[in-house]
């Protein structure tokens, strides 16, 4: 088998793995609420971890990267989830379940990154694109994973036995990495961190511009799909769990179709109008589902979210847009410091809904929230979103000033 061909297949099992776990708490949300009591900020602020931790080891993962390579520091980190899996499995209460939660956001912090820079070195600039897009669009199954299927595995054997098995399917894929995952030969290694700063990531305005709308792109489609999306769907439209699970399977199908097509739309469309145009059809969406009434057919909520799916997706494309700012020497710190905003504002959008709903709404005797809780948070998401695609919007002119010149 071609060495290539190997460091891709093991990349993109780490991925499935890190999307099944991201996203698996919103189908089981009922279960947490009825075994451990759990409110909706205690919901949000266990879920979110995930998302903080996975941000915070975002800047020295990308030094590590830049400096030792991926096959070292990325099968290294994830051990921390197997560790979490296995608290998460045991947990007796909230504060055992929010430690596990957080050993696996750490442990997942570094595959996509470590992924996007192996390739950096395995793949031309010409062919990284629809490479990387391919394996985030597989990857991303995951989510179906944890959709119908995690719903029927949580029926069948309970939430605790499927965290232990992931435990030991981390610690296969962590091996699988540092045995087969090579570096490539010409792939970038520094020795210190002296040919570029975070500093100069952090002042460049270009950043802000990308960084922002990933921001909220990142956080609208990975805070809900991996979370709140669920409870919307129990509590707003009346869903019982495997239906809700379905509807979360068309989201995360719609999340595959946009991972697979961001790449190869963006070659032919260019990377900044791609992804403004999905921005502004993420909004759009946000906005349907803040006023899509709970007596509509279900067939038509499936696709809603299937298009849901497919705007947040090409949020991907801010990797590369990141990358053609910043040099060759640059590219896991660059990629990393987009990466804590994505992942960063997944985090306070998790919580903050959690927030959000806890403190303006009252559950019944069920610890359900009226469905006006879910779909105001849905409204705040699209004014946010719009916010930042407004904001990026002139790096898009000055990118067609330079290109009419």
């Amino acid at each position: 088998m071609p060495v290539r061909v190997r460091v891709f297949l093991v990349y993109f099992c780490a991925y499935f793995l890190s999307y099944f776990f991201r996203s698996a708490n919103a189908v089981i949300a009922d279960d947490l609420i009825a075994d451990l009591g759990l409110s909706a900020e205690q919901l949000g602020r266990m879920t979110s971890v995930f998302f903080v931790t996975f941000a915070a080891a975002q800047l020295p993962f990308g030094i590590a990267l830049d400096r030792f390579g991926a096959r070292r520091v990325t099968p290294t980190l994830m051990l921390a989830a197997v560790l979490g899996n296995a608290i998460f499995a045991v947990a007796p209460s909230f504060a055992v379940l929010l430690l596990g939660r957080a050993l696996i956001g750490l442990g997942t912090a570094g595959i996509l990154m470590g992924t996007f820079t192996s390739f950096s070195g395995w793949f031309s600039t010409r062919q990284l694109a629809s490479v990387f897009s391919l394996l985030v669009g597989l990857g991303a199954f995951g989510g179906i994973g944890a959709a119908t299927p995690l719903a029927l595995l949580n029926d069948a054997f309970g939430w605790r036995n499927v965290f232990m098995g992931g435990a030991g399917v981390f610690l296969a894929s962590s091996a699988a990495i540092f045995i087969w995952g090579y570096d490539a030969p010409q792939a970038p290694q520094q020795t210190g961190d002296t040919q570029g700063r975070f500093a100069d990531i952090f002042r460049n305005p270009i950043f802000w511009r990308i960084g922002l709308l990933n921001f909220t792109t990142t956080s609208a489609l990975f805070a809900f799909q991996g979370l709140w999306a669920g409870p919307y769907l129990f509590d707003a439209i009346g869903l019982n769990n495997v239906q809700t699970g379905n509807i979360l399977t068309a989201l995360a199908l719609g999340a595959i179709t946009g991972f697979f097509a961001c790449g190869n739309v963006a070659r032919h469309a260019g990377i900044a109008v791609s992804y403004a145009t999905a921005a502004t059809l993420l909004s759009l969406i946000l906005g349907v589902i803040s006023v899509f009434p709970s007596d509509a057919p279900l067939w038509l909520l499936a696709v809603v979210f299937y298009v849901y799916g497919i705007g947040g997706a090409f949020s991907l494309l801010s990797l590369s847009e990141v990358r053609r700012v910043f040099p060759v020497h640059m590219t896991g710190r660059a990629a990393t410091a987009n990466n804590l905003l994505g992942f960063g504002g997944s985090a306070v959008v998790q919580w903050g809904v959690g927030a959000f709903v806890s403190a303006f709404f009252v559950a019944n005797e069920l610890g359900r929230y009226p469905g006006e809780a879910y779909r105001s948070a849905f409204a705040i998401m699209a004014v946010l979103n719009t916010a930042a695609l407004l904001f990026y919007l002139p790096r898009l002119y000055r990118l067609h000033q330079s290109v009419a010149k």
